[in-house]
């Protein structure tokens, strides 16, 4: 069978799995492409890798030239200013109609997928009557998308469909974006990848989390499971998808609800026909998620994926929609498809077949999913109701439906029935997990603050808006993802902190801690409680909590009390089956619930007698099993005045875009400081460590350069660091484009030290002369990504071919504390791999050296607050 013959086959079974021969719409009159990103992070990821790969010729250009296209994208206000400067989006306003929309209200930390769901159900509404008109693409910030791929989904749009499906896998961000950037050609706006090419890169740096997908790997396996896949061959893969992304909808109706994830609901409510299509080949179709190694890692398991326990996973939360979106076979490949893709999709037929026996006969609804339930608590808690009941009843279309008040009412009795954590009856299973916490709490709470860190900060929601006293939910893994500028805030807010660990927390713990500390008032308390959550033998706790014990030692937050709430193996196995009827209790058909009552009752009843029987906590470790340890710690000091924690650098991210500008000293404070008897244009504020840094720098340039002839620096950030430098060459010629900058380096010429200081914008051309090594320390920071390019290009073209050495020299993105050059108003810190990235377009060897403190290592280290890349063998 040759390729043409397996594609059309492929495509005949993807065509009778859909309906879409139910209806048949005209073609759309207009495109309206949405996509909702904000904060630093994920908007610098969109601007500078996921942007430009829309701009290739098969995406935007190709929607915009087949009908009236619109870019929609949904933001904070913060991030307004930073998205209209970049050259990318200047580039996309000339291809198509494009509009910024502000969704502050709708953002809350911590609920990503709630907020972007209500975003485009907004943007949707908008349209109005012409909503069934409109193909909406339906757009993440983080993904890559390869050339192509949003004509083919147009295609399918106009040929009729109302829906377009499609899947993705995930690659790991620290090693794949390298590769992206290396392609990125010089002050170009668009990043054109062709499918195979992408793909190629992609299976070279699956994702773990990918990979313990696939079933015939065998060696581990996602708790989790939304997607499988299948290894044809070292080109081939075949995915079969549960949740699938609804790339493009072209709605068939204008009165819609939203109960449920924009993933759950979009296409049950919009498109009531199911005329839904699939991109099953991955040469029409192919985006990739970026994500950071780490991601997700708390769902791997060790051994092969288990029929059984995938329809486990699948039924706390698929739907109908999920459950039909595994008959389609998608096929990611390399090269042409092989013959043998038939052998491997009949054994993923098995696989599935074998997970539907599993499967219990109800699915769960896509109108008020109870993940949704809890998650639009926490959002509306989270925004504190700015939106009145009102809008939120126009947004969700709860006005023009009917609730299904029995899932509403189910809710309200298990919240009356268990009460909400942590204030929980005693018949709960963790009563005496959350017992020790609130007792402690009671006696040491003041006036001020309380903050709420977990994994389920919307758990928590329902209790802290009850309180009179003001309280914040935080999820553990957005904390410890927080960047400096949203960290900051929060220094010295807190007098209270509540923090519910699971065991597999504990591996973090110690960062956590780093973290809490500076967010504490002066003799604040923060209260831990660790629940045991071992699947098998309880017993395993104690040795996972004394391997980790050593995380919690921290000086400023000490431990102050301890208490080890007892259990058994009969209180641990009920609190298992407690939590699993309890989750599943709305899950359930209405005559079922009168059965389910009674065993949550009965069960209820039986727990209470044992939670009665282990009342007793105890500071020394029982014999038998525990089921939660709990520890109170005091911080010793003001938090505001511990050190911060050392902020990662986001090295999946290939770019740095502008950061908020950073506010200097008038340029009156800064002349005629002197220090140890030298005056220098810099204002120390007092801190001498700064001084020392800078000379570190400078002696590091000095050594690497020492013997060489004619050097030159561009840059002056400081005429004393230069003298370091002529210690160990021959002559020194410095440039700079501030005129004010160069008067005062010739103002403080001393006869001592000769060097001639001259004016130039390294920006607009080469140096005036050329030089057989350059070096530039700090100078990069002010240059904008714009002229990024021109910048080191020039800088290479000044140059020596038989002796060329340049270094340059940047803050790292954490070090918003370093000296800031005279005048200075913003600043562009760049993160390790972009400097390397950028150099390496001009030079065959980049060397890049981190500084921690005044040491000097090797590579791109994390917590290094200077940044060095030596360049050499320019490229012509």
């Amino acid at each position: 069978m040759n390729q043409m013959e397996l594609v059309s086959q492929l495509d005949a079974a993807a065509s009778k799995i859909s309906a879409a021969s139910a209806l048949r719409q005209p073609a759309p009159t207009a495109i309206k492409v949405l996509m909702p990103v904000w904060g630093f992070r994920f908007v610098r990821q969109f601007l500078d890798l996921t942007l430009p790969t829309l701009l290739a010729p098969g995406n935007m250009p190709a929607l915009a030239q087949s009908l009236p296209c619109q870019f929609v994208i949904l933001t904070s206000a913060a991030d307004e200013q930073v998205i209209r400067e970049h050259h990318a989006w200047q580039a996309l306003e000339k291809i198509c109609s494009t509009t910024i929309q502000f969704i502050d209200d709708l953002i809350t930390v911590g609920n990503h997928s709630t907020t972007i769901t209500l975003a485009y159900v907004r943007a949707i509404r908008q349209s109005g009557e012409d909503m069934v008109n409109t193909c909406f693409i339906i757009l993440v910030s983080d993904y890559v998308v390869a050339d192509g791929s949003l004509a083919s989904v147009l295609s399918r749009v106009q040929k009729g469909a109302s829906a377009v499906l499609a899947g993705n896998f995930q690659t790991i961000a620290e090693e794949t974006i390298p590769l992206l950037t290396r392609k990125l050609r010089p002050n170009a706006s668009e990043l054109t990848i062709a499918p195979r090419e992408l793909l190629q890169w992609t299976l070279r740096h699956l994702h773990p989390a990918t990979a313990a997908n696939i079933v015939n790997y065998g060696l581990s396996h996602n708790s989790h499971v939304n997607r499988l896949f299948w290894r044809v061959d070292e080109n081939t893969l075949i995915g079969r998808f549960y949740l699938m992304h609804p790339v493009a909808i072209r709605p068939e109706v204008t009165d819609f609800v939203i109960g449920s994830s924009f993933d759950y609901s979009l296409v049950p409510e919009l498109c009531p026909s199911n005329s839904v299509e699939a991109m099953t080949d991955s040469d029409q179709y192919l985006v990739v998620e970026l994500q950071p190694r780490e991601h997700e890692v708390k769902h791997l398991h060790w051994g092969p994926v288990d029929p059984k326990q995938v329809a486990i996973s699948l039924a706390e939360w698929a739907t109908a929609g999920h459950r039909e979106n595994i008959r389609y076979s998608l096929i990611y490949h390399v090269s042409d498809i092989p013959p043998s893709i038939q052998d491997t999709v009949a054994e993923s037929d098995t696989f599935i077949e074998k997970v539907g026996r599993y499967l219990p006969a109800p699915p769960q609804p896509h109108r008020d999913h109870h993940y949704w339930l809890g998650a639009i608590a926490a959002h509306r808690a989270g925004t504190g109701q700015t939106l009145t009941p009102h809008d939120w009843s126009l947004l969700l279309g709860e006005a023009v439906a009917e609730r299904r008040w029995t899932v509403e009412l189910l809710w309200r009795l298990r919240n009356a029935f268990f009460g909400a954590a942590p204030k929980v009856r005693p018949w709960h299973p963790r009563w005496l997990d959350y017992r020790p916490v609130l007792h402690a709490l009671a006696r040491v709470e003041g006036e001020g603050e309380v903050l709420v860190i977990s994994d389920s900060p919307g758990v928590y929601a329902q209790w802290l808006t009850a309180r009179e006293r003001t309280g914040s939910s935080i999820e553990i893994a957005h904390l410890l993802g927080y960047a400096r500028r949203q960290y900051l805030p929060l220094i010295g807010r807190f007098e209270t902190c509540l923090l519910f660990f699971r065991e597999g927390d504990l591996s973090s713990s110690d960062e956590i801690l780093r973290r809490i500390g500076p967010l504490m008032k002066s003799g604040g308390h923060v209260l831990i409680s660790v629940t045991n959550d071992q699947p098998s033998d309880p017993r395993d706790f104690a040795g996972s909590f004394a391997y980790h014990s050593g995380r919690f030692i921290n000086l400023p937050l000490w431990v102050t009390e301890i208490q080890y709430v007892r259990s058994s193996y009969l209180r641990w196995k009920l609190q298992k089956l407690m939590e699993r009827m309890s989750s599943g209790v709305t899950n359930r058909p209405l005559l079922d619930l009168p059965f389910i009552f009674i065993g949550v009752v009965g069960t209820a009843a039986f727990g209470y007698l044992c939670n009665l029987a282990a009342l007793r906590a105890s500071s020394e470790p029982p014999r038998q099993p525990c089921s939660s340890v709990f520890m109170m710690l005091r911080c010793a000091a003001h938090g505001g005045s511990l050190p911060l924690p050392l902020f990662k650098p986001e090295k999946e991210l290939p770019f740095e875009l502008p950061a908020t500008p950073i506010e200097t000293a008038t340029n009156e404070d800064w002349h005629d400081r002197e220090i140890l008897g030298i005056k220098t244009n810099q204002l120390w504020r007092g801190d001498p460590r700064q001084l020392a840094s800078m000379l570190a720098r400078y002696r590091f340039v000095a050594k690497l350069l020492s013997g060489r002839h004619d050097v030159g620096e561009y840059g002056c950030a400081d005429a004393f660091g230069t003298r370091v430098v002529l210690q160990e060459v021959k002559q020194v010629f410095v440039y700079d484009k501030d005129p004010d900058l160069i008067d005062d380096v010739r103002r403080r010429h001393s006869e001592r030290w000769q060097f001639e200081a001259r004016l130039h914008d390294i920006v607009q051309d080469r140096l005036p002369r050329s030089h057989d090594s350059i070096y530039s320390l700090g100078a990069i920071e002010e240059i904008s990504p714009q002229d990024e390019d021109a910048f080191a290009q020039h800088l290479r073209d000044s140059l020596h071919p038989e002796q060329d050495i340049l270094i340059v020299g940047s803050s790292s993105p954490e070090s918003v504390d370093e000296i800031q050059p005279l005048g200075v108003v913003r600043r562009y810190r760049r993160s390790g791999a972009r400097i390397k990235a950028l150099m390496e377009r001009y030079f065959h060897t980049v060397l890049l050296f981190s500084m921690v403190g005044e040491t000097v290592l090797a590579g791109n280290q994390p917590g290094a607050h200077y940044l060095f890349a030596v360049c050499c063998s320019k490229k012509k």
